[in-house]
């Protein structure tokens, strides 16, 4: 698991590594003003709550997609191994997304601090931030590797 760990911490790092104190502080209050929310904690977990509704609907776009792509790689319009490779390859890179939507909805791990709860909010802003930019690659990659999967399944009929 120290690999997972790892390799979360490389992503964490190099997709918020543009995000400035300014920046961040900006998003905060805006998540306020947007919300109507005068308490940052408070408009820091709905956002939280909104990304993993949002994260677990684009895991059941992804979930029908691995099925479709199945189906598609055993029925009779996929003719050569080629053809078959292709819908195989298109399933694991399916569920490499469905791995990364997983983690946007993960729980943050959060140590109860004895007194100082801005350490804890500044941990929750931070997971946000970072899960916030994670379901946003999410959601481009998923858009469009589902639009390849839909010219590749016109060629492989027609073809």
């Amino acid at each position: 698991m120290h690999w997972l760990k790892a390799l979360d911490e490389f992503s964490r790092r190099q997709l918020t590594k543009d995000w400035t104190e300014a920046r961040r502080r900006q998003f905060i209050a805006n998540l306020c003003v947007a919300g109507d929310e005068p308490s940052e904690p408070k408009a820091v977990q709905r956002a939280l709550d909104q990304m993993d509704t949002k994260a677990s609907g684009t895991l059941t776009h992804i979930s029908m997609m691995i099925a479709a792509m199945g189906v598609t790689a055993i029925s009779e319009i996929v003719d050569h191994d080629s053809e078959r490779f292709i819908c195989y390859l298109t399933i694991g890179l399916y569920l490499v997304l469905a791995v990364m939507c997983l983690r946007c909805m993960s729980v943050i791990e959060a140590k109860l601090f004895a007194g100082d709860r801005n350490i804890l909010i500044l941990r929750l802003e931070d997971d946000l931030i970072y899960r916030r930019e994670l379901y946003s690659t999410v959601n481009t990659m998923t858009a469009v590797l589902t639009g390849v999967v839909l010219v590749l399944i016109y060629f492989f009929y027609f073809y």
